[in-house]
């Protein structure tokens, strides 16, 4: 059985605290006005490019590459870590050219294999991996999981392939 130790607890508090009160008293530029976006992606410090990546990707599978592109481009001037800053995006804005804005944007943030699986990138070989078993998108579900799931028989089966 797993659980969260005191300590961990409290420094979690604390460092959300903290987060609130530099939230509060600090100085940041607003990138959006669109309320909906601060509100589930946390302001500036807490994800805006992903989200403005995800709703370019939801403009863009609803035939609204316009307004995409201008969303990626938001995200592609925000970024501080060039001493020149990229040129932005112009022309026909395309699922492939997003996909690799996504790779760039959310590099650290454990995203590309969820990002792959979506763009439909996944089942090809590189590097090490060369099994383009669609099966192997979904993990395994552990024997204790399914054991433990529920008294009737077949109420949690196995993912394909395992």
């Amino acid at each position: 059985m797993y659980g969260i130790n005191y300590s961990f607890a409290i420094k979690t508090l604390v460092c959300i605290l903290l987060l609130g009160l530099c939230l509060h008293y600090l100085p940041y530029p607003i990138i959006t006005s669109d309320k909906l976006l601060v509100s589930i992606f946390g302001v500036f410090f807490l994800g805006v490019g992903i989200g403005l990546t995800m709703r370019a990707e939801a403009k863009l599978r609803k035939n609204d590459a316009a307004g995409a592109l201008l969303d990626v481009n938001t995200v592609r001037m925000s970024r501080t870590a060039y001493t020149v800053k990229p040129a932005p995006l112009t022309g026909t804005l395309t699922l492939d050219i997003l996909f690799r804005e996504r790779g760039f944007e959310l590099y650290w943030e454990m995203q590309r294999r969820t990002d792959m699986i979506c763009f439909g990138k996944y089942e090809g070989a590189w590097t090490e991996k060369n099994n383009t078993d669609k099966n192997k998108r979904l993990f395994p579900i552990p024997q204790t999981a399914i054991d433990g799931a529920s008294n009737l028989p077949g109420y949690l089966k196995q993912n394909p392939g395992y």
